[in-house]
Formats: C-alpha cells, structure tokens, sequence
C-alpha cells in the first residue's frame, strides 16, 4: 500500500497524476495547476531541468522536486532557484509534506 495522509489543513485540495512529461504537460495545459511534484527521473528523462523548462513555458504552477537522492549527489550545494522547493522520498511524511505545501504557498 502507498502512503496514506490526513492533511486536513489542506483538506481542499485536489490531486491529479500524470506518468510521463507529456501527459503532465497536456494536464497542466487544460487544468488550473498551482503545484507539480516533479520527480527527479520522471520518464523519459534522467534529470529534472529539461521537464522543469517545460512546465515553466506553460505554467505558472510552483514545482517542487520529489526525490530519493540528495541535493549534493545530484550536484548541486543549494536548492536550484528554478525550484520553489524539496521534498525527499526518503523522509516523506505527514509532517514534511505539510511543511513544503506552507513553504511554497
């Protein structure tokens, strides 16, 4: 089973899904997005810079990256100011959620 929250604070939101780039892409073109989680490997890409540019040319949305790899090992020493946050799979709870859905908004 996948993970399960109780975000009441944010009990208004609506979550959509998309597995690839282009079918988040087309989402993001016919649905008002304010937030993506962008994988870090999100097929078919191994990085997160050539999907970012992508949502940024037709969103306005804040994209925080999802990932179970580390800022360091992805090569960078801060948080990339083309993202509006971070959230690790790896320490992925209740409480880090709700933490970067108040960062970000």
């Amino acid at each position: 089973m996948g993970h399960l929250f109780a975000l009441t604070e944010f009990a208004s939101i609506e979550f959509l899904h998309a597995d690839t780039v282009e079918d988040g892409l087309e989402t993001l073109s016919s649905e008002p997005v304010d937030l993506v989680f962008l994988d870090n490997r999100v097929p078919p890409h191994q990085r997160f810079e050539d999907p970012l540019r992508k949502i940024r040319a037709c969103s306005s949305a804040k994209v925080v990256l999802l990932t179970g790899t580390d800022l360091e090992d992805l090569g960078y020493d801060a948080l990339p100011v083309s993202l509006d946050g971070f959230l690790s799979k790896n320490e992925l709870t209740p409480a880090s959620l709700t933490g970067i859905l108040k960062q970000v908004f």
